[in-house]
């Protein structure tokens, strides 16, 4: 794996920071996978997700790798004092090892080319349902640096809905199932916390402002010398202000 793959320095786009992930050919790097089953499609802020069964353990290889070359780069890359610990825990493997499953995003700019037993589609979700076999083409659309997570972001090149056949072999477990809705909700119980999270922290700013406010209020109060009193003044309108334009952190 190491010399076959290079990822790039992250770049950073609007909010977020992205790597690119390439072939040590300076080609992106793409995947078909020949045989795996859908399970389902989820609806996200930018578009949809898909999931898919995957018994195939290459895009773990790819998700080590990325790992690693992190790791090594963080201090060069971000400047910060993350440790390999830390930098573990917020990294989100885009392979699901435990259940076996692939989360891919469904572009609404790079719309995949879309088929059922080799015809072409307008509509997925039409076509699709749960436990279909599929083959599939998925490429690296980078990896992806929010705060307090990373990981490998793939999208959906190509999908080919294949005609039913004995299904015997395909289980996918009740494990899978109840990963499925567990993921979902730790999703909306992550978001909440940290909301809840920011919500205290805005909180804790506010009371300890007020406390300052209070304070200068009080000393302005004591004040005779009209320097003074005009110096004191103007400290408590800067602050007010900076409360007004949301510059807390500049304040306290």
């Amino acid at each position: 794996m190491q010399g076959e793959y290079i990822l790039n320095k992250p770049v950073k786009k609007m909010d977020v920071y992205v790597s690119e992930l390439m072939k040590s050919n300076t080609n992106s790097v793409k995947i078909k996978i020949p045989y795996c089953v859908f399970i389902a499609i989820h609806n996200i802020k930018n578009g949809k997700v898909i999931r898919f069964f995957y018994d195939d353990e290459h895009i773990k290889e790819l998700d080590e790798f990325v790992l690693k070359e992190v790791i090594h780069n963080n201090q060069k890359w971000f400047n910060n004092d993350l440790n390999e610990e830390q930098i573990q825990d917020y990294y989100r493997s885009s392979y699901n090892l435990l259940n076996k499953t692939l989360d891919v995003l469904i572009s609404e700019v790079r719309i995949p080319k879309i088929f059922k037993d080799n015809k072409e589609i307008d509509n997925l979700e039409d076509h699709i349902k749960n436990k279909d076999k599929v083959e599939i083409e998925i490429e690296c659309q980078g990896v992806y640096f929010y705060n307090k997570k990373f990981g490998i972001r793939w999208f959906l090149k190509y999908i080919n809905i294949l005609s039913e056949e004995d299904d015997k072999d395909i289980v996918i477990d009740k494990n899978t199932i109840n990963e499925e809705w567990s993921q979902q909700l730790n999703n909306i119980y992550e978001s909440i916390q940290k909301d809840c999270e920011d919500f205290d922290k805005k909180k804790q700013k506010l009371i300890k402002f007020k406390k300052i406010i209070e304070e200068d209020i009080n000393k302005a109060q004591t004040l005779s010398d009209e320097y003074d009193w005009n110096k004191q003044y103007f400290e408590i309108t800067k602050k007010l202000n900076d409360y007004y334009n949301r510059n807390l952190d500049f304040i306290i």
